[in-house]
């Protein structure tokens, strides 16, 4: 369209005029170096879309929750009382994110695991909720709240083991997405359920983060990735999202660089 076609043009003289250039991920700046061979002599910072680490999140935060993140904090809880894992999904929802291929695999397993999304619901969302939901088998393992405010969300998903991230890749973009969600899983302790195509993929499997699913994602495979993993392993790995997070993507410290920069052109 017109409007891709100008956002395009712009991209490229931002590129070319920039003194410094900031990329999400390594993917990111290797596709923007192919696009733009001129910006390769350029000084270039990779800082992913990662949060702060610290938040003042406390337990003292919980009084002062919304009504949706209550009712997901109840519907937690009351799965691990019951020794179950629980799956998050938050953010955009939508077919083009797998959303219908996780519910209808989690779904599908009697007892052993919860699906908590966190979206907006809107009228295709329904639509592709209620088909997704049609074919599950145990519908009761699965709550779709609506979005919550951000500060509530940093602090209910430490509430839950397991996080969902996934792009269908239909799009350059979405092929090579660095999706918020995934370093908010990290900083939260999630173990990351993603694909291999992930934009971190090698960091999460290096650290032990991660379950990674085949693409394109079917649900027979979900379902095998998920029963099969060893339940006395998931504090291991949450502890490793932790630390990889802290280690390697907290903003405060991937930051540094770029200021030591911006300081040298003054």
């Amino acid at each position: 369209t017109l409007a891709e076609h100008i956002i395009k043009r712009l991209g490229y003289s931002s590129c070319k005029n920039a003194n410094i250039l900031v990329f999400p991920t390594m993917v990111r700046k290797a596709m923007g170096m192919v696009l733009n061979p001129e910006i390769k002599d350029k000084p270039i910072i990779v800082a992913h879309n990662a949060p702060l680490l610290s938040n003042g999140i406390t337990k003292a935060t919980e009084k002062k929750l919304g009504a949706n993140a209550q009712v997901a904090l109840d519907f937690m809880q009351k799965a691990v009382a019951k020794d179950q894992v629980v799956v998050v999904y938050a953010g955009a929802v939508g077919q083009r994110y797998g959303w219908d291929v996780l519910i209808q695999s989690i779904g599908a397993i009697e007892e052993k695991f919860v699906l908590l999304i966190l979206g907006d619901k809107h009228d295709l969302g329904f639509r592709e909720y209620n088909s997704a939901i049609a074919h599950c088998e145990y519908p009761e393992n699965i709550l779709w709240l609506d979005s919550i405010p951000y500060f509530e969300m940093q602090y209910v998903l430490k509430f839950a083991h397991m996080g969902f991230v996934h792009y269908i890749g239909d799009t350059l973009n979405t092929y090579f997405s660095a999706p918020g969600k995934l370093y908010e899983y990290l900083k939260a302790g999630l173990i990351v359920l993603t694909d291999q195509q992930a934009c971190i993929a090698n960091d999460l499997e290096v650290s032990n983060a991660a379950l990674f699913f085949e693409t394109p994602l079917r649900r027979e495979n979900l379902i095998h990735i998920l029963t099969h993993f060893p339940k006395d392993s998931i504090n291991s790995h949450r502890q490793n999202a932790i630390e990889l997070f802290k280690n390697k993507y907290a903003f405060e410290n991937q930051i540094q660089p770029l200021i030591a920069l911006i300081k040298n052109l003054q």
